[in-house]
């Protein structure tokens, strides 16, 4: 009976190396799972900010496609648009010495 034990303690410490390796060393070990889990989380994190971007340039479009006022505001601030007959004034200031 003493080398049955001895045999099926062998076998079983074997088993736990085994075990242990795939655990920790081998490929898609528990550090990589980690690791890849913390970049999905990343991701997803990045992907949402992504998401609500695209919503809201999807709603801004959709605005100035239908709002004429918007377009032309939009125009005016960023484009400097004057409609005819309009007059535009600069003014400059000077620096009082």
């Amino acid at each position: 009976m003493g080398i049955r034990m001895a045999l099926f303690t062998g076998v079983l410490f074997v088993l736990t190396l085994v075990a242990q390796y795939r655990l920790w060393i081998a490929e898609g070990n528990i550090i990589d799972t980690w690791q890849l889990e913390k970049a999905l989380a990343e991701q997803q994190a990045h992907n949402m900010l992504l998401h609500q971007r695209n919503d809201h340039l999807q709603r801004r479009v959709k605005l100035l496609s239908h709002d004429q006022q918007g377009i032309e505001m939009l125009a005016r601030s960023r484009l400097g648009m004057i409609k005819k007959d309009e007059v535009f004034y600069t003014l400059q200031y000077q620096d009082k010495k």
